[in-house]
This record gives structure tokens, sequence and C-alpha cells, in this order.
């Protein structure tokens, strides 16, 4: 076996690569630099929105407060007509600060701002809400 003078076992010199699989450091040009520069910016982007929206959405669904009425409104109820159908009270209040602090001064509870009513029909593909206002006027009965 002939070697080469200064060769050592288990290297190979550089030209005893085979061809194809030179190892060539490359350099992005100015349109790389731009893409990858926007690409980054992007991923950003989607995570920053991504994580605002879903702590907004945290911060709102922790607001709504729930409460099952089923079992405090007696058992002589009329027939379901309507399965899988919801009906959704929405009540809100009015804590009479800042503008409305004139009115209804010295009250111990808090007032309704909001009351609506919502329908979600059983097929989820339509609603139906009626508002009641809240300076409404009505006859209480005996």
């Amino acid at each position: 076996m002939d070697r080469q003078p200064g060769a050592s076992r288990g290297r190979r010199g550089p030209d005893a690569r085979p061809q194809g699989h030179r190892r060539t450091r490359t350099r992005l040009n100015r349109r790389g630099r731009i893409l990858a520069f926007t690409g980054a910016a992007l991923a950003v982007l989607l995570v920053v929105v991504g994580g605002t929206g879903y702590w907004l959405y945290q911060r709102l669904d922790s607001n709504i407060q729930a409460a099952g009425i089923d079992n405090k409104i007696g058992g002589d109820r009329p027939a379901n007509l309507s399965p899988g159908a919801r009906n959704i009270l929405v009540v809100d209040s009015d804590s009479r600060d800042g503008d409305n602090a004139e009115y209804g001064k010295g009250l111990t509870t808090m007032q309704s701002d909001t009351l609506m009513v919502l329908h979600v029909a059983a097929n989820r593909k339509w609603a139906a809400v009626v508002s009641l206002p809240r300076d409404s006027w009505v006859q209480i009965p005996a």
C-alpha cells in the first residue's frame, strides 16, 4: 500500500473528499436577510397577539358568573317544547359611580343597569335577544 508522505491514518487530505460534499459556508444575501427578519418579526407578532388574545379571553371569561335556577322555580313547569335550546338572562349592575353618582343616593343594593334575555336555538344556528330597558315603569300586581 502506497501512502503519501505526511498523510496520517484515518484522515484524508482535502483532495480525497468525494465531489459534492464540500462544506461551504453560505451567507445570506440582502433579500435573504430581509426575508429572515420579516419571518422572525411575524413569528414574534403571532406569539404576542395569540398570548394577548388568550389573556383577554381568560380575563373576560372569569368575569362571567352563572347560577342555576332549575331547582328554585318549582316543579309545576310547562313541558319543554324545545329541548337543547338555552335561555340566558344577562344582568349587569350599575355602581352609580362617576356621572351617575347623583342618582340613587343612599341605596344599599346594587342597581340593575342591563337586563336582557337571550334565547339560543337548539341547533345553535340562530339566537334572539329581548332587552328590557332599565327605566321601564311597570304596574306591580298586589
